[in-house]
């Protein structure tokens, strides 16, 4: 958070509250009126994901009297190779972490791959993790960090992430600190490029290589139609076992590689977005050009 972005803790409190109410007045709406159901599943959490995404960039603009370059969606310069470099990091990532499970377990080819419930069934894990990101990386996560700085925020994020995951199937212990640590990372990512791009990209590229390219569950759940197919009989304590490679060693390592990519000349600050939040912050008018 730049010195020019903060405002006051009053502003920021306000801001949450009003966040909180459209959410949940939208929600509210939307299930009396049947668009979106008590399961909380398919369908339902998309739209649910939409609601939260107009919430947000209405609070920012009638609220903050920010755009959604200030919120981490604005459309600058650098989105298309934000995007490119989060989905190279998150496939990245998981292709580390699925190394040893195969080299350890067996692998086998899907010959008789349903392409249209594959394509169908990634377009899902893209918007549902874009989802997720906005939720825990969005307005709430953004104005903690003025209130309570980017430590505390960051980390009591964490704890909320690994909160949601804890009713997942085969959940661990280990896989429930995995889920931290990439909580902490897709933070990183954010807090890196000012915008929220990465991170998604990251988290979706992360659980679609996972889960429909190599065939591993994703925290604990398995999402059937996948490329290839990894089993593994290891101690799960490395490989993670029934939870996927979230619920083991491997996913450790991996998030901490990436966080040295990260943090590499390779993943760089986009200057437009900065650019466009001191002139907006600032109250002085831009020129056209």
């Amino acid at each position: 958070m730049e010195y020019w972005e903060r405002r006051t803790a009053v502003v920021n409190v306000l801001g949450i509250g009003l966040f909180a109410a459209a959410t949940i007045a939208a929600t509210w709406v939307a299930a009396a009126i049947g668009v979106i159901d008590d399961s909380f599943a398919g369908t339902s959490r998309l739209i649910w994901y939409a609601l939260l995404c107009a919430t947000t960039l209405l609070t920012a603009r009638y609220h903050d009297h920010r755009n959604a370059m200030w919120v981490g969606l604005g459309r600058h310069r650098w989105l298309l190779r934000e995007l490119a470099t989060g989905a190279l990091l998150g496939a990245g990532m998981a292709l580390l972490a699925w190394i040893p499970c195969a080299l350890l377990g067996a692998v086998s080819i899907n010959h008789a791959v349903a392409w249209d419930q594959l394509a169908v069934g990634a377009g899902y894990m893209v918007l549902s993790a874009a989802g997720e990101e906005l939720l825990f990386r969005g307005y709430f996560y953004q104005r903690l960090n003025e209130l309570l700085g980017i430590t505390i925020s960051t980390l009591l994020m964490a704890l909320l992430f690994a909160l949601a995951h804890l009713q997942n199937p085969e959940v661990t212990a280990m896989g429930l600190v995995n889920v931290s640590l990439a909580s902490i990372f897709f933070s990183l990512c954010y807090l890196r490029t000012g915008s929220l791009w990465l991170p998604m990209a990251a988290h979706a590229a992360w659980n679609v290589t996972v889960a429909r390219g190599v065939g591993m569950p994703v925290s604990g759940i398995d999402f059937g139609e996948s490329l290839l197919h990894t089993s593994n009989n290891v101690a799960s304590v490395f490989t993670g076992g029934a939870f996927g490679p979230e619920g083991g060693l491997v996913a450790t390592i991996a998030l901490v590689a990436g966080g040295v990519v990260l943090f590499s000349p390779l993943v760089k600050r986009s200057p437009y977005i900065y650019a466009a939040r001191f002139w907006e912050g600032s109250g002085v008018k831009q020129s056209p050009t």
